[in-house]
């Protein structure tokens, strides 16, 4: 295994076991011996994501997409980084970008996320309409479409795609209080 290949099995492994700080050491280590390797600034986005140091965070992975602009993983992690800074119209660019390159529902799913919170709720009905094509197993897709429709007034729709978020993950109490809030607005209505 050639060296660079070596230090980054090593930085993933302290990744792994979550030794944030030796991981940075030697993708560090990775991004002085080899500048161009993309996936070190990658990691170190990661890293330092996982520290609670967003800018840094965000840094490493505009380091990443200079080296790799067709890394659609390094695009996620950048929305990731604006969703935690609340900017959410370079959250919603960056899944723009991420989908021209490939086509997944978390792409859509996390661009709806981004349209929610900028209040473009038929967009964002569409992303999860898409997400929802691709896989049904994606329960932030039902999730998002049902905070779009409620936030619509369309509350009987909304609880049914609040029910199918619950159904993929029973645990989720923010799927069942939007569902319960529905059903008591759909009751008031009457």
């Amino acid at each position: 295994m050639p060296k660079n290949e070596y230090v980054f099995a090593l930085g993933n492994i302290f990744y792994n076991m979550k030794a944030y700080d030796d991981a940075i050491v030697a993708f560090e280590i990775l991004t002085k011996s080899t500048p161009s390797y993309a996936e070190s600034y990658y990691m170190l986005g990661w890293c330092y994501d996982c520290k609670g140091d967003t800018a840094s965070a965000l840094n490493y992975f505009y380091k990443c997409y200079e080296y790799d602009p067709k890394n659609e993983r390094n695009l996620l992690g950048m929305a990731v980084q604006y969703k935690k800074r609340g900017d959410y119209i370079a959250m919603k660019g960056c899944m723009n970008k991420a989908l021209s390159i490939k086509i997944k529902e978390e792409f859509y799913t996390t661009r709806a996320f981004a349209e929610l919170n900028l209040g473009q709720y038929i967009s964002a009905i569409d992303d999860c309409d898409k997400a929802i094509a691709i896989s049904r197993e994606h329960p932030d897709a039902f999730y998002n479409q049902g905070v779009a429709l409620k936030a619509m007034g369309f509350y009987e729709k909304a609880a049914k795609d609040f029910d199918q978020a619950l159904i993929l993950d029973p645990k989720s109490t923010e799927a069942r209080d939007q569902r319960d809030d529905c059903l008591s607005l759909l009751h008031q209505k009457k």
